[in-house]
């Protein structure tokens, strides 16, 4: 018995590669057609059909014999045709009375097509008795409507139709003493039209069969997709809430490392801002590994992307990892690189590449490299640690492969970081390998396309210095009370005079008391509102274009495209306190100061 869904999809594919010349599936399908095909067959629509038509069709047959035969003979023939309106009526009761029995049903059908027949037989030799022989395509026309019309399977149909076919001859055509050629015609007609039948049940046969079976893969493919939007419905709202707490839980360690009052508190507050962080990261990668596995959730959006400038910024977010570890971070690329691609997509690659690196080589050199070959780039993440033997190579882009069991400082994560990178490569068409030896390095390649250069301004984020204060006026919204009152209260040691709100409504009636120079929202907000219509409406309502900052926990490609449209800046959760005070330098367009150079905020 097929038990799972998976073993059925199996059981119907390995099905549909066999194939079922014999009008046979393996015996858990055949079980299942069966009862299926049984069910058709005692619709409510097949049994008024017969109910109805059979008597009509007899009927009309019976119109036939007085209208082409002589009286006598038409008037000889009346009991049978009678006897076979009998017949169809008394099995229409009966399969209407044992509808909830499919199988008696069609055993019912059967019964009545023999039945049926038996008097087209006995019709057939009542004529021949009074010297009218010419009865063979009553028969021809009996066995025609259940060839098309009956769902009997083709091998009850050959049984029962070469029984009626062989008693029609016997008993119908032989006894009338015409000439040998006369019946010799007749048979090979009823012979050739039985055999085009039976070729045409066996085809219509085999086709509902493979009808069939496309129906329950296509089934199987309908639920799937049905699976897989709600597990992604429950990723977007997973992600979304788990985020939201944990990006609290950082801001709050932000809040605390910098109160901390002594050296055993500052030590514990980061500790805590790295365990925050940590986490952070293996929340991200389990998400973007589910993500990447359902179909249709990342949406690739190619475009022309400047190599270098990419490679350095994430070049300079890595370097201070890379001087805590006592590595050198070199990067060696032409200034005018561009290549298609899409700009997320690719600097999630490389920067899961680089962390992977830093993080788990146990080298003294990492590096990042480009050669021009023809019309491509080859981009190399490389280093000169570790290595990879054979055996790690091949499972190195597995899911859950942790090839550095014993990491300095017990760090460790979910193996994902290779996995995630097969998955985008792949998604890219990124030609991705590996290259590598036990205790010579590793080197990381992708293959990207040249293309033209298109020429826009990328402002570069200020660097912030040490105790670095922005004062600004800033209208938050945020639905979730804990990541609001985290986000405030870091705005707020900034020197920012800040309004939150947890709706569109209640910042509408603050706005004017706040007279806001920046609005942050959070993208997914309660009572179905999101972040993009909240700036659209605050603009709308106070007649300008507010600079505005985007916080989610759902960056795709797709919502950045409309944060460019809608001069939104776009900002991922959880939250990096340095890198949001840079976006928000840049948002508002001031430079951080220092807090020696600004009064204590009141």
């Amino acid at each position: 018995m097929l038990n799972s869904q998976e073993a059925w999809h199996q059981a119907l594919l390995s099905q549909q590669r066999r194939g079922h010349r014999n009008l046979r599936f393996s015996p858990a399908l055949e079980a299942v057609y069966v009862d299926y095909r049984r069910q058709r067959l005692t619709s409510a629509t097949r049994r008024l059909l017969y109910a109805i038509g059979v008597p009509v069709f007899i009927g009309l047959l019976i119109l036939l014999d007085f209208l082409s035969l002589p009286g006598e003979v038409a008037r000889a023939i009346l009991p049978l045709r009678l006897l076979g309106i009998g017949v169809s009526t008394l099995a229409a009761v009966y399969c209407q009375l044992h509808r909830d029995h499919p199988g008696r049903v069609e055993l019912g059908y059967v019964v009545a097509y023999l039945l049926y027949g038996l008097t087209v037989v006995a019709v057939a030799r009542v004529g021949t008795q009074h010297g009218v022989g010419i009865f063979v395509d009553g028969m021809l026309i009996m066995l025609m409507l259940v060839y098309m019309v009956l769902q009997l399977t083709f091998r009850q149909i050959i049984c029962a139709s070469w029984l009626l076919s062989i008693l029609y001859v016997v008993f119908g055509l032989m006894p009338d003493g015409q000439g040998g050629s006369e019946l010799e015609y007749q048979v090979s007609t009823l012979l050739c039209i039985t055999l085009i039948g039976f070729f045409s049940v066996y085809r219509r046969d085999h086709g509902r069969r493979t009808t069939w079976l496309r129906f329950a893969l296509l089934d199987i493919a309908r639920q799937r997709e049905e699976e897989d939007a709600r597990r992604m419905r429950l990723l977007a709202a997973v992600g979304h809430d788990l985020r939201q707490p944990l990006n609290a839980m950082g801001l709050y360690a932000e809040h605390l490392q910098e109160h901390a009052g002594d050296d055993e508190m500052g030590d514990i507050s980061r500790r805590l801002s790295a365990s925050v962080k940590q986490l952070g990261c293996l929340l991200q990668s389990l998400l973007d590994y589910t993500s990447l596995s359902l179909p249709g959730v990342v949406q690739v959006q190619p475009q022309p992307v400047a190599l270098r400038p990419l490679l350095e910024r994430l070049a300079a977010e890595a370097n201070t990892e890379a001087s805590r570890q006592g590595l050198a971070l070199t990067l060696t690329c032409e200034s005018e690189l561009w290549v298609r691609s899409d700009p997320l997509l690719l600097e999630r690659i490389l920067r899961n590449l680089l962390t992977n690196a830093l993080r788990h080589s146990r080298a003294t050199r990492v590096w990042l490299r480009t050669e021009l070959t023809g019309g491509e780039v080859t981009l190399e993440v490389g280093d000169d640690g570790r290595g990879f033997s054979p055996e790690e190579q091949s499972r190195a882009f597995e899911e859950f492969q942790q090839l550095e069991r014993n990491r300095p400082g017990g760090e460790r994560g979910l193996g994902l970081g290779l996995a995630i990178v097969r998955q985008l490569a792949s998604l890219l068409g990124h030609p991705l390998t590996l290259t590598s030896a036990l205790g010579e390095g590793a080197r990381f390649t992708l293959q990207l396309k040249l293309c033209e250069p298109l020429h826009t301004a990328n402002p570069t984020l200020p660097t912030v210095p040490a105790g670095a204060r922005l004062d600004a006026r800033v209208l938050l919204v945020e639905d979730d009370q804990s990541s609001r009152e985290a986000l405030s209260g870091l705005l707020t040691r900034w020197g920012c005079t800040v309004t939150a709100c947890a709706s569109l409504a209640e910042a509408e009636l603050q706005l004017a008391a706040a007279s806001p120079q920046l609005l942050i929202s959070d993208f997914r907000l309660g009572n179905g509102e999101d972040g993009l219509q909240v700036i659209e409406a605050v603009r709308q309502r106070i007649g300008r274009q507010l600079p505005a900052v985007l916080i989610t926990a759902d960056v795709s490609s797709v919502l950045a495209d409309r944060c460019a449209l809608a001069n939104v800046m776009l900002f991922g959760k959880p939250i990096l306190p340095v890198r949001l005070l840079q976006a928000l330098a840049v948002q508002i367009g001031k430079r951080p100061t220092t807090a020696a150079q600004v009064a204590a905020p009141r």
